[in-house]
């Protein structure tokens, strides 16, 4: 276990008036996400990591923001337990602190299993050197805003992250994945499954139609059966590892969120979310209907990443004059006005 408060604070408030202000990072997993001005000098959370607190019987636990979600994994096994979201791991190197500012929750977030519905609170640094902490380690419902949840996708703008605090769940009895090839069919099918028992992933990957479903033994051998007369056939996890990871990268530019059932373009390179979440090489190749975010070498390039409406983006702005009044940290990296 290794705080790194006093480190990371110090070097914060150690600069000159004229610092040109920091680039928040981890293990630097995220690096195809937002613009990174190279003016930033880095601010590495990679040794303020391990867990703080962890009670196995309340499905809680409170971990540093640079801790692998490698490592959470490992300590939560132990207890057969799991994170309720499916964050990229990026080759282990994907940390916490990354994994809420970047708001990925990977193949089981229409399956109610988002990292919104995990976050009970966290801790972050604002730009006078002050660590503040908003919600707890109890499952409550609050007034007025979440400030917690407003760090999900907001990409570090408001300050480091220096630890959260989540539920956790029990790891099911049974996982199984299942692949048939894909066809011109192959949205309809996905649809066709949106209401099946047990189902937490699903989408189209390398040719393949895949399914994931988890739950007791009893449910898979109703589940198992079915999908055989279906025409699919039981493979390993790998293809939800890689959805989850995004082991595809190099290759997107860009990634849609829209309707489940606006048509394949025929160019995807990976289907998502039931069809609801794509990944292209190029925008033009994306549905015009829906939101469209940069990856890779294009984020460098766009003005924003940032896809709110008026009012949310009112409230951003508000809340990062609060946090981060001298426009300190990640500048740029959401929308340029940031």
């Amino acid at each position: 276990m290794a705080n790194q408060l006093d480190v990371i604070r110090e070097r914060l408030l150690s600069v000159e008036a004229d610092h040109p202000g920091w680039s928040i990072q981890g293990r630097a997993s995220k690096g195809f996400l937002g613009f990174e001005n190279p003016e930033l000098e880095r601010l590495s959370l990679n040794h303020h990591e391990g867990v703080i607190d962890y009670w196995p019987d309340e499905l809680i636990i409170r971990v540093r923001g640079g801790t692998a979600l490698s490592d959470i994994d490992q300590a939560l096994k132990a207890n057969r337990q799991r994170m309720i979201f499916d964050a990229p791991r990026v080759n282990g190197q994907g940390t916490i602190g990354g994994a809420v500012a970047a708001g990925l929750s990977g193949p089981s977030s229409p399956f109610n299993r988002q990292i919104r519905h995990a976050l009970l609170g966290l801790q972050l640094l604002r730009g006078t050197g002050e660590a503040v902490r908003f919600g707890g380690e109890v499952v409550k419902n609050v007034a007025g805003y979440d400030v917690s949840r407003l760090q999900i996708g907001a990409l570090g703008i408001f300050g480091p992250i220096l630890d959260v605090s989540m539920k956790v769940e029990p790891i099911p009895e049974w996982q199984g994945a299942f692949a048939m090839p894909a066809d011109e069919d192959s949205l309809r099918r996905l649809t066709n499954h949106k209401h099946d028992r047990g189902l937490s992933g699903a989408g189209i990957l390398g040719g393949q139609i895949v399914l994931r479903f988890e739950g007791s033994g009893v449910n898979a051998d109703q589940i198992r059966p079915r999908l055989k007369s279906l025409g699919y056939e039981e493979i390993s996890m790998d293809m939800f590892t890689a959805l989850r990871d995004l082991t595809f990268l190099p290759t997107i530019g860009w990634r849609w969120e829209g309707p489940r059932e606006t048509p394949l373009s025929g160019h995807e390179i990976a289907v998502d979310w039931l069809g609801g979440l794509r990944y292209f090489a190029e925008q033009a190749d994306a549905p015009a209907e829906g939101k469209h975010w940069p990856y890779g070498p294009d984020a460098r390039q766009t003005c924003s990443f940032l896809n709110v409406g008026t009012v949310q983006h009112g409230i951003l702005a508000r809340l990062k004059a609060i946090f981060d009044p001298q426009g300190v940290f990640n500048a740029g990296r959401l929308s340029r006005e940031f």
